[in-house]
C-alpha cells in the first residue's frame, strides 16, 4: 500500500469531502482513522525543514507524520473535482485535482520484506556454482590434458611409442654416416698402394662413400616402408547384417531355408 504524508491540503480536502452527505459512507469511515492519525508514516529528519509552501506543511513528531492511503486521496480528488462541475465551477482551475493536493506531500511505501533464503539452497546453489567451475575449467584443458586413466596410458603409450620411433630412426642415421664415413677413410686409405695423387685418392674415396650412401639410403627406405604400421580400417556394423532366415513353402510341402 502506498502512503502519503497527510498535508493541511490534503487534510482540508478530506474534511471537505467528509462534510458532504452524497460523500461514500464506505469511503468516509476509512478516512477517519487517518485523519485521526491513527496511522504513522516514518519520515526523513529533513522534510520537517523543507521549505514547502504553508498550505502544504504537515507536522512531525521526532521521524513519524500522519499517513493517507494514495487510493483514499484519489477518491477525494474524484468526488470533489465531480463535485464542481455539478455545481457549475470551472474545474480546470480547481485546488482538487490530485496533482494539486499531491503538492508538498511524499510518497512513502512500505519496505520489502527481506526475504531468508535456506542454508540448504544456499548450498546447493553454491555446489551447483562450483561444478559448473569446474567443467568450464575441464573442458578448456581437456585438450591438453585427460582425466581418464584409460586415455592417459594410452597417451604415455602413444609417446613411448613415438619415442622408440624416433630412436630407431637416428640410430639407423648415424650408423649410416658412420658407415659412409668409414668407408671414405678406408678407400683414402687402400688407394695410396694404387696412385699417390692426393686428389685422385679424395675422388675415388668420395665415389666409393657416395656409392655406400646410395645403399645404406635404398636399405633405410626398404626398412621404413616394411616396418610402416599398416592403416586400419574401421567398419560400421549395423543390426541390420545379421542373416535373417524365412522358410518358403513349396508344393510338395518341404520348406526351405533361405538367406534374405
Amino acid at each position: 500500500m502506498v502512503l502519503l504524508i497527510l498535508t493541511e491540503r490534503i487534510r482540508h480536502a478530506i474534511q471537505t469531502a467528509i462534510a458532504c452527505p452524497e460523500f461514500d459512507a464506505s469511503v468516509k469511515d476509512r478516512l477517519l482513522p487517518f485523519l485521526r492519525g491513527e496511522v504513522k508514516v516514518p519520515t526523513m529528519p529533513a522534510l520537517s525543514t523543507a521549505p514547502y509552501p504553508t498550505e502544504g506543511n504537515f507536522v512531525v513528531e521526532g521521524n513519524v507524520a500522519d499517513g493517507v492511503p494514495l487510493e483514499l486521496v484519489k477518491e477525494v480528488s474524484s468526488f470533489l473535482v465531480s463535485r464542481e462541475a455539478k455545481m457549475g465551477n470551472e474545474i480546470g482551475l480547481s485546488h482538487y485535482w490530485l496533482h494539486e493536493l499531491l503538492a508538498g506531500s511524499t510518497v512513502y511505501t512500505h519496505p520489502q520484506p527481506v526475504r531468508m533464503k535456506s542454508p540448504m539452497l544456499l548450498n546447493r546453489i553454491e555446489t551447483i556454482l562450483t561444478d559448473q567451475s569446474n567443467a568450464e575449467y575441464n573442458r578448456m584443458i581437456g585438450d591438453v590434458f585427460s582425466e581418464s586413466p584409460t586415455d592417459m596410458h594410452y597417451f604415455f603409450q602413444v609417446n613411448r611409442s613415438d619415442v622408440r620411433e624416433l630412436r630407431a630412426h637416428l640410430s639407423a642415421i648415424v650408423n649410416a654416416t658412420f658407415t659412409i664415413v668409414a668407408v671414405f677413410v678406408a678407400i683414402y686409405a687402400v688407394s695410396k698402394t694404387i696412385t699417390n695423387d692426393i686428389g685422385m685418392r679424395v675422388l675415388l674415396g668420395l665415389i666409393g662413400a657416395l656409392v655406400v650412401a646410395v645403399a645404406e639410403a635404398w636399405l633405410y627406405m626398404r626398412h621404413v616402408a616394411a616396418n610402416k604400421p599398416p592403416k586400419t580400417i574401421r567398419r560400421r556394423r549395423s543390426s541390420r547384417m545379421s542373416t535373417k532366415r524365412r522358410s518358403v513353402v513349396i508344393p510338395n510341402e518341404q520348406s526351405i531355408s533361405m538367406p534374405q
